[in-house]
């Protein structure tokens, strides 16, 4: 094996589950996120010649990222066809089955991606630091050292987004009960 070989796999195991997650965050769909992974290592083999040792985790996020929207970009207007015995056999298999259960959960989902839009242009601080915490995996110190403030601050600013995600929630929920009052 040629020391080029044994970069992209040390790379790699070290930054697979990351870049899945990542790329998982953009496209919403486990085994998808796992082909834009893959796409990425590929890039980054043709590359890591070119790529520093420093940089190599922000290019593959970076690269990932791009594969993520291109391929959003270009299913945009696809929409999958099953036929419903493939449907229904699919919801038998799955134990999570119930209809109801499933639309609840696509509904909260489609909520958080909306919100989490909102969060990025009205606070976007607070956005990056979620994103570097849950889909990155990184302490608050390392978030800090990335953004040049103390950890501390990383924290304020979680609880804060965290508030702001559970108010933006009540009031979605009021919302849609027809409620106009104000949370406490």
């Amino acid at each position: 094996m040629c020391e080029d070989d044994r970069r992209l796999d040390d790379y790699f195991e070290i930054f697979k589950d990351l870049i899945i997650r990542y790329a998982k965050s953009y496209v919403g769909d486990y085994y998808i996120a796992e082909d834009i992974c893959q796409e990425t290592f590929i890039r980054f083999g043709e590359h890591q010649d070119e790529i520093r040792e420093s940089s190599a985790k922000f290019w593959l996020m970076k690269t990932a990222k791009n594969i993520a929207l291109d391929y959003l970009r270009k299913s945009k207007n696809r929409v999958p066809v099953i036929d419903l015995d493939t449907a229904l056999d699919m919801l038998s298999e799955d134990p999570f089955s119930d209809v109801s259960w499933i639309l609840e959960e696509k509904e909260k989902s489609e909520f958080l991606k909306r919100a989490l839009f909102r969060m990025k242009i009205e606070h976007n601080n607070w956005y990056e630091v979620i994103l570097m915490s849950y889909v990155q995996r990184m302490d608050n110190i390392s978030i800090g050292n990335e953004f040049g403030v103390s950890a501390a601050l990383v924290s304020k600013w979680k609880e804060r987004a965290h508030t702001w995600l559970r108010n933006a929630y009540i009031k979605e929920e009021q919302n849609e009960s027809g409620d106009e009052t104000s949370p406490d």
